[in-house]
Formats: C-alpha cells, sequence, structure tokens
C-alpha cells in the first residue's frame, strides 16, 4: 500500500526499465538504449534508482 502524494526511493530494477525508457525518450534527443540501464544495473560503480510515486515510477538517475 502506497501513502498518497509520498515518493520512495529504491534501487531501479529490471522491472522498471520500460517505464524509465519511456521518462528517458521524453527527456533526452539522445536518450540511453535498453542495454545502457542494464549496464548500469550491473556495474559496481554505478547506483541506478529510482523515485516512485503511488506505485509508478516517476523518475530515476543513475548515480555513478
Amino acid at each position: 500500500m502506497f501513502a498518497p502524494g509520498t515518493v520512495d526511493i529504491r534501487p531501479m530494477t529490471k522491472a522498471d526499465l520500460e517505464s524509465v525508457l519511456a521518462i528517458e525518450q521524453a527527456s533526452f534527443s539522445r536518450p540511453w538504449r535498453y542495454e545502457h540501464f542494464l549496464h548500469e544495473q550491473s556495474s559496481p560503480h554505478s547506483f541506478p534508482l529510482v523515485a516512485v510515486i503511488e506505485g509508478a515510477v516517476g523518475g530515476y538517475v543513475c548515480l555513478m
């Protein structure tokens, strides 16, 4: 259950990638591809996170 208006930050999973790619493509003229995000998830030097708003991915960041 999600509290209305709350934002939860958690690690990005493969299941998030469809939503992440939709945001990426709407935001950038040269968006990352699916493979780029998979690489970020497996890299020991990257920390991909998603912001979940009422159960849906509303944003993301890949910290390096």
